[in-house]
């Protein structure tokens, strides 16, 4: 009984931060102006843009930030669920579509839906690098190296205009997610 005790709480908190961590997206994606320079007219219509950022892969479908999400949404088809907001930060709408294992948040550039921000939400999904939830710190520095910012519990990367970030706790990763950055 106190395993059982333990891994509830264990849980509990894991998902608590989760909801911290995804609110704290919510408030710097909508309130942050990822405008500027994130154009780009030349864009595939496969939805990617080139990056060399990390991307993110589900059923054969490779997710980068700033990806136009149009023809992703298709592939990916219909969410568990929807939500849409008027953006504090830029003209336009802020989307949130939310899958089983991941949910994305979007940014309006012109017509164009990109994607601002993914957050894996439970561990059946990982990192193309091959980093799920409940992983290890070690694990992690194995697969991105050392080059990383830190602070707190949260460990980030850098590349080619994202962001992808690990909060670990106890040396556990308790929540993963790739966001978007300004500028060129």
């Amino acid at each position: 009984m106190i395993l059982l005790g333990d891994l509830m709480l264990r849980m509990k908190k894991t998902c608590v931060l989760s909801v911290a961590f995804i609110m704290v997206l919510t408030l710097f994606s909508g309130c942050a102006d990822p405008t500027g320079s994130l154009s780009n007219s030349d864009s595939e219509t496969s939805g990617a843009q080139d990056n060399e950022g990390y991307s993110f892969k589900t059923s054969g479908i490779a997710i980068s930030m700033h990806d136009d999400m149009a023809p992703i949404l298709d592939k990916l088809g219909e969410a568990k669920s929807y939500f849409e907001a008027e953006s504090c930060a830029f003209p336009g709408l802020e989307k949130t579509y939310t899958y089983s294992s991941f949910s994305l948040y979007t940014y309006e550039d012109g017509d164009i839906d990109r994607l601002a921000a993914l957050v894996i939400l439970d561990d059946s999904v990982g990192t193309a690098e091959g980093i799920y939830l409940n992983d290890s710190l070690d694990k992690i520095i194995a697969a991105y190296g050392s080059d990383y910012t830190h602070s707190l519990n949260l460990y980030s990367f850098e590349k080619d205009r994202m962001k992808l970030s690990f909060i670990v706790e106890d040396d556990i990763v308790t929540s993963i997610e790739y966001v978007a950055l300004a500028g060129e």
